[in-house]
């Protein structure tokens, strides 16, 4: 038997757990494996998307200023499926959100009907009266000061398209300009050759949607250029309706394609006259 100042021998038993100092329980381990490789990943993931959205957003594209933009090429991308999807199939796409509220998305589609029309029935002092109605309505939409300011450059009121294409490039995330030149490659500046429609892909309970298609008319500016406002996202080119005598586009983009920065290039549209 021992007394209190006496050490227990090594060979004595007893029915209290022992620790050595420092230790840590089973439990505790288990907490922090979980910690490890399942809520430190989890963190992570979460705050990079939070970064992607919130943090570093670029300046609005002053207009005044559009010779200076720093302008990319566009990237070729393919939709990739997120984990949680249930597509059947070998097609993969993140799960992309509609940039726009269903009636705002109606806005949109009834100034693209009205910047559609014939070139007469676009320059119609009523078709204007219609857009300043849609700007008044929806002054957020980047893509009803668009259209109001292509009609005021169909009808050369310069002043009202300098004023709605640059509100159009304040309020646009995304910009697309597209070159009109001429047999040589030279700019051909201040020239109406048709339009264009991009798609904005989205995806709906796990279906790829590209009814937000954008019509765009291609004016080009003193620098040779057409300017074209979207959403951020992936895009797809649905088409061109060329008017001008020997226009074609330089090169077709087949697929989706990405925006790499604020502005990036299509390869362009050629007139030979």
């Amino acid at each position: 038997m021992t007394t209190p100042d006496q050490p227990i021998p090594a060979d004595s038993h007893t029915d209290h757990a022992t620790e050595r100092p420092g230790g840590v329980r089973g439990w505790h381990v288990l907490v922090m494996t979980f910690a490890i490789i399942v809520a430190v990943p989890l963190i992570t993931i979460a705050s990079l998307h939070f970064a992607d959205r919130h943090i570093g957003e670029p300046e609005p594209l002053s207009w005044a200023n559009r010779a200076s933009w720093q302008v990319n090429m566009v990237q070729g991308t393919s939709l990739e499926r997120g984990p949680m999807s249930s597509a059947r199939n070998n097609q993969t796409y993140f799960e992309l959100d509609s940039p726009i509220t269903p009636e705002q998305e109606q806005a949109v589609w009834r100034c693209g009907q009205l910047l559609l029309q014939p070139p007469e029935l676009f320059a119609d002092a009523r078709t204007g009266e219609a857009l300043r109605e849609a700007v008044a309505e929806h002054p957020e939409l980047f893509y009803t000061h668009y259209a109001l300011a292509m009609w005021a450059r169909q009808t050369q009121a310069g002043d009202v398209w300098e004023q709605h294409m640059a509100e159009a490039m304040r309020l646009a995330p995304r910009c697309l300009v597209v070159p009109l030149v001429g047999a040589g490659g030279e700019p051909v500046a201040n020239r109406q050759a048709g339009s264009i429609r991009v798609s904005i892909t989205k995806v709906i309970d796990d279906e790829i949607d590209e009814s937000l298609a954008l019509p765009f008319l291609l004016w080009s500016d003193d620098l040779g250029l057409a300017y074209l406002p979207l959403y951020a996202g992936k895009y797809r080119v649905q088409g061109f309706d060329l008017n001008a005598p020997g226009t074609k586009p330089i090169r077709k983009i087949d697929g989706w394609f990405a925006i790499p920065g604020q502005v990036s290039r299509l390869p362009g549209v050629r007139i030979v006259e």
